[in-house]
C-alpha cells in the first residue's frame, strides 16, 4: 500500500489517519510527525507507535517494531528534505522494511519542486521514475501522458505520476486574501544598516551567520516598528503577531500593548490558536524553515487575512523572495495536483 493525503485541516488529517489505523490490517502502526506536534499527536492518534523525526537518530526503537507488514504512517516528512541529513538517511531504511506505507502533509513539498522527490521517495521511487534525487534534480526532459516532450520538473508531469496514488482536500493552498507591507527606513537607519553589513563580511568567511544578523536588525529598526502600529491599529477583530524569534516578542508586546485582541507569538510555536485569527501579521519574514508559517497558513480560518512585512533592503529581498517564490511553487502546484486527481480539465 503507498498512499499520499494532503490537508490543511488538522481535523481531516487526524479522522484520515485514524480510518488507516483502525481498518488496516497491518500487524502493527508507526507513525512519525515533528516533535512540535507531539501533543496533538499523543491525543488525537491511539492504537499506533508515535515516535519523532527530531529523535529518529537516538535509538533503534523504531526498527524494532517495524516489519514488513507494518502501516508506516509519515506525517510532515516534506519539511525534512535534506538527503544527506540523518532524518532522511533513517527514514529511508525505514521505509524499507515494510511495504505498506503512507505520507500526509499540508503540501507535497517545501522549498522548491525537486524537493517533492523526497516524501515520494519513502513511499516508491518508482512513482516518480528515478531511483535518487541527483537524477530527479537533473530536470531532464521527459514524455508526459499525451507524448509531449516536457521538463522533468513541469508540474503537469509531476501531478500526472503522483495523481494515482494521492488525495488532496484542498483546490490551493493560498486559499487567503494575503498583503505585503513594503516599510521604508530612514536615511539615518540605512546608513547603520550599510555599516553593520561591512562589518559582518569583514567578520564572517560563511553567509548564514551574515543573513541572520542582517535580518534580526532590518526586523528591529523603529521605522519596522513604526509600520507595524499603524498597520495593526487599522485591523479590526482578533489579530495574532507572528516573529522569528521569541527575543523580539518582548518589544513588540510593549509597542502593542493597549490592543487587547492582538496577540505575538513566533511561528516555531505549537499551532493551534491561529484558527481562531481574523488577520495575521508576519512581523519578520523567515530567515530559514518557511515551512513553519506554512503550518501557521495551514491552520488559519479561510476567512482570515494575512499581511506580510517586509522592506526595501538587500536583505528583505532576499528572505522575501525566497518565500514568496516557495509559496507560489506550492500554490501553483497544488491547484494542478488537486485537479488531476480529482479530474478536472
Amino acid at each position: 500500500m503507498y498512499k499520499a493525503y494532503f490537508t490543511k485541516n488538522l481535523n481531516n488529517k487526524f479522522e484520515y489517519i485514524n480510518k488507516l489505523i483502525n481498518t488496516t490490517n497491518c500487524s502493527n502502526v508507526v507513525y512519525f510527525c515533528p516533535k512540535k506536534y507531539k501533543e496533538l499527536a499523543e491525543k488525537n492518534i491511539k492504537n499506533a507507535y508515535i515516535f519523532f523525526y527530531e529523535d529518529i537518530n537516538k535509538n533503534n526503537d523504531p526498527y524494532d517494531v517495524t516489519y514488513p507488514d507494518t502501516l508506516l504512517i509519515l506525517d510532515g516528512s516534506a519539511r525534512y528534505k535534506n538527503i544527506m541529513g540523518y532524518v532522511f538517511k533513517r527514514l529511508e531504511k525505514l521505509a524499507l522494511i515494510t511495504n505498506n506505507k503512507v505520507i500526509v502533509d499540508i503540501v507535497p513539498f517545501t522549498t522548491d519542486i525537486q524537493y517533492s522527490y523526497v516524501p515520494f521517495s519513502h513511499l516508491k521511487r518508482q512513482i516518480l521514475g528515478h531511483q535518487h534525487f541527483y537524477a530527479f534534480r537533473e530536470n531532464n526532459m521527459e514524455y508526459n501522458s499525451k507524448g509531449e516532450l516536457v521538463e522533468g520538473h513541469d508540474f503537469d508531469l509531476l501531478a500526472e505520476k503522483m495523481a494515482p496514488v494521492t488525495e488532496i482536500d484542498y483546490p490551493h493552498f493560498m486559499e487567503a486574501d494575503t498583503q505585503t507591507i513594503y516599510c521604508e527606513i530612514t536615511e539615518e537607519e540605512k546608513k547603520e544598516y550599510e555599516n553593520y553589513r561591512n562589518e559582518l563580511f569583514d567578520k564572517y568567511e560563511t553567509i548564514q551567520p551574515i543573513l541572520t544578523r542582517l535580518a534580526d536588525f532590518v526586523n528591529t529598526r523603529q521605522s519596522r516598528y513604526d509600520n507595524l502600529y499603524k498597520l495593526v491599529n487599522n485591523l479590526k477583530g482578533k489579530t495574532i503577531v507572528y516573529t522569528n524569534i521569541k527575543s523580539h516578542n518582548g518589544k513588540i508586546k510593549r509597542l502593542l500593548k493597549e490592543f487587547d485582541n492582538v496577540e505575538v507569538r513566533t511561528f516555531y510555536d505549537n499551532n493551534e490558536k491561529e484558527q481562531f485569527a481574523d488577520n495575521i501579521v508576519l512581523a519578520e519574514v523567515p530567515i530559514v524553515k518557511n515551512y513553519l508559517f506554512l503550518d501557521v497558513m495551514a491552520n488559519a480560518k479561510k476567512e482570515a487575512k494575512f499581511y506580510f512585512i517586509t522592506g526595501h533592503t538587500t536583505i528583505d529581498k532576499l528572505l522575501y523572495g525566497r518565500m514568496t517564490d516557495e509559496f507560489t511553487q506550492i500554490d501553483e502546484f497544488t491547484k494542478v495536483l488537486y485537479k488531476k486527481v480529482n479530474k478536472i480539465d
